[in-house]
């Protein structure tokens, strides 16, 4: 027995096609799904209906299909004319930790394990290994970033590498005068700024690393006089960084063109900082209060303070900046989520519509749209910010979805669980080529009343 999970709502009505290739099914949650039997997966989602679908019927030759529904509506679907290629694609069901290289491909690889490999994301399920012996007790503990990753034995030997391809390139190699926290749920011991190239982490005693992946000899310290701390964030200049110590509560914000300190606060932070508004204005969240509180600081003029905003529980993934800086974005776990102006600090809208807590959002390359994450049959919901409404809501697998990326130049989302199997997957947007297919051949459905 095979379930086909799916629906958000209630499945009115089934049928299948006469060669029992494909099944329809029909659902209170406004949509038609069209599955391939013979794989058990979804080929394409038909939406139109404005209310519940009640029911459904093909035509004898398999190419029509007409469905009604509570919208008192009959609509008429050309199925020869909907893409052929799949929507929805899972990963395998063994895969935990995914993280993004470029517009076609991400890297998947085990901490704890020495294996990893290149994904397409045209074909999740297929891989390239990458070509990398790793010494007894060598790990990796970050990657991202551009191409970047790294690899500890959790002693003294800390690598960089680059990848070119599907080849690691040994960028730098270098031996510690003092280990790294020993904790592989601190997702965050390390962080990079592509723009600069530079990597930089810190230690229990407070020393703030900063290296140069393309010379070891640039390699500064910093003491923050603070402990356990790690790098919370580069601003996408490299102007800034972000230094967190959880144990003590304490933010520091880095000048590192000036090297000195430009900000120190009471703020729990265990996630990443953005930086909006040119990178000048400093965004976190701040969990030492309940509730917790979104931050604010102007990093030109700090000596004018921070300013705070109340947010409830926050959700698990991180804050988000649209590609122009002009906005961000905070998940709560109260099924709304917020979005700020980066440049005045101000909040400007409250966006509701999950049933269950928002944990990841996201801005679309275009900065047109949104995408908010949660679980299972709201995996992600797409809005948009002119209009502040929400234009769909995708189903998938999973119940700590907070990893969220757009892929294939926008045309795709790759979404999931870090840590977790079972929970990657991605939706594709059809192509250019195969809506003018559609256009051509006169439109994907037609309707009647």
């Amino acid at each position: 027995m095979k379930e086909l999970d799916g629906h958000s709502g209630w499945v009115s009505d089934l049928v299948f096609s006469r060669d029992g290739r494909h099944l329809v099914s029909a659902s209170a949650d406004q949509s038609l799904r069209l599955w391939d039997m013979r794989s058990r997966q979804e080929i394409a989602i038909l939406r139109g209906h404005s209310d519940e679908v009640h029911t459904v019927a093909l035509s004898p030759d398999g190419r029509m299909l007409a469905s009604g529904g509570k919208d008192g509506t009959v609509m008429l679907w050309d199925l020869a004319a909907i893409p052929s290629g799949q929507s929805y694609q899972r990963a395998a069901d063994d895969v935990a930790w995914l993280e993004k290289l470029g517009e076609s491909t991400c890297l998947r690889y085990e901490p704890r394990f020495t294996n990893f490999a290149i994904l397409d994301f045209k074909d999740l399920t297929s891989s390239t290994d990458v070509p990398l012996t790793l010494s007894e007790d060598e790990q990796i503990i970050g990657c991202g970033k551009g191409h970047f990753f790294n690899t500890y034995d959790w002693k003294d030997r800390l690598r960089f590498y680059e990848l070119q391809g599907a080849t690691p390139q040994l960028l730098q190699d270098l031996r510690l005068e003092e280990p790294l926290r020993q904790d592989l749920r601190q997702h965050h011991m390390l962080d990079y700024c592509p723009a600069k190239r530079l990597a930089a982490w810190g230690t229990r005693s407070g020393t703030l690393h900063i290296l140069s992946l393309d010379d070891s000899a640039k390699h500064i310290t910093f003491n923050t006089g603070l402990e356990e701390i790690f790098p919370a964030g580069f601003s996408p200049s490299g102007r800034w960084l972000a230094v967190s110590s959880p144990v003590r509560g304490k933010l520091q914000v880095w000048d590192l063109a000036n090297r000195k300190v430009a900000l120190e606060c009471d703020a729990r932070v265990v996630t990443r900082t953005v930086f909006a508004n040119g990178g000048n204005t400093l965004a976190l969240i701040n969990q030492d209060t309940l509730p917790h509180e979104v931050i604010f600081c102007d990093l030109t003029q700090p000596e004018k303070g921070l300013v705070r905003f109340p947010m409830g529980a926050a959700g698990r993934g991180e804050l988000a900046v649209s590609p122009d800086g002009r906005l961000v974005a905070a998940p709560t776990r109260q099924g709304v989520f917020f979005v700020f102006d980066g440049k005045t600090m101000e909040r400007k809208w409250e966006l509701h519509g999950h049933m269950q807590s928002v944990l990841g959002v996201q801005f679309s390359p275009d900065g047109k749209r949104l995408v908010s994450t949660s679980a299972s049959h709201e995996a992600a919901k797409i809005w948009d910010l002119e209009t502040r409404q929400e234009l769909l809501t995708l189903s998938g697998r999973g119940s700590q979805l907070w990893r969220v990326a757009f892929v294939e130049n926008g045309n795709s989302l790759l979404i999931g669980c870090k840590g977790q199997v079972a929970t990657w997957q991605i939706w594709r947007a059809p192509s250019w080529e195969e809506i003018h297919e559609v256009e051509r051949n006169g439109g994907g459905w037609k309707r009647s009343n």
